[in-house]
């Protein structure tokens, strides 16, 4: 079986995380946000992606059962997952 929080980790090394965080500030995608940001919800559709999950719902749960996980992916809701990946059209 592959550690896919391993290898989440050796990819997200390479994301710059200043410019996404001067894209989202000029997209104005975090307004009105309090928790789940731009880097939180790419970093969960990120391991969602590695880890081949079948759903959401799969993910929420992946997130919230590992503690290894939850150090760098923000625990979110299957509800604030479904929201946000509905309301970022870019």
């Amino acid at each position: 079986m592959v550690d896919y929080i391993k290898l989440f980790d050796k990819i997200i090394e390479f994301i710059n995380w200043h410019t996404l965080k001067h894209a989202a500030f000029k997209l104005n995608t975090d307004n009105k946000v309090s928790k789940f940001f731009t880097k939180d919800h790419l970093k969960s559709m990120i391991y969602h992606y590695i880890s081949q999950k079948d759903s959401l719902r799969d993910l929420s749960f992946g997130i919230y059962m590992s503690s290894k996980l939850k150090e760098t992916v923000a625990s979110v809701s299957l509800s604030t997952l479904s929201y946000h990946n509905n309301k970022r059209n870019y």
